[in-house]
């Protein structure tokens, strides 16, 4: 008799907070202005690369991350944009994620966002419903071992 074996996902990880923002700018501007409105120290790192789905190659998509010390908080800066697909379709009109590996205060969240509306360049942010993405719980496993890879390296 032959055994399967399953793995489930306990639901979506609260321990993010994903901010989207919508922009007509290139990856390492809006890296630029990030760091220069929030006081970030945002760098470019491997790029992040997609799961490949049957019959496809893997996609690369424009990564970067920081750590506050002060608040014990790593930061990431991802993009959702390759000429072939994005990373999350169902938020298309979204170009990047802030990612928050915490979940943050909601006055902290507010200052973040408040922040980011004033940069001219940003059309939009948001904070991402993480329960209204599908197969989030996949791409955050992706995320946290993308990085156990560059701290491997570095």
């Amino acid at each position: 008799m032959v055994k399967k074996l399953r793995l489930e996902s306990s639901g979506v990880n609260r321990d993010y907070t994903i901010i989207g923002i919508s922009c007509h700018l290139r990856d390492y501007r809006i890296t630029y202005l990030i760091n220069k409105h929030l006081h970030f120290n945002l760098k470019k790192t491997h790029d992040f690369q997609s799961v490949p789905v049957k019959g496809a190659s893997s996609l690369n998509y424009s990564f970067y991350y920081f750590t506050h010390q002060e608040r014990k908080v790593t930061y990431y800066l991802l993009s959702n944009h390759h000429p072939e697909s994005k990373l999350i379709p169902s938020l298309r009109q979204t170009d990047y994620f802030l990612i928050a590996e915490a979940e943050l205060e909601q006055k902290e969240l507010q200052e973040i966002l408040k922040i980011l509306g004033t940069i001219p360049n940003i059309i939009a942010s948001f904070v991402v419903d993480l329960t209204a993405i599908k197969n989030i719980d996949y791409l955050l496993t992706d995320l946290e071992l993308h990085m156990i890879e560059i701290r491997k390296k570095g």
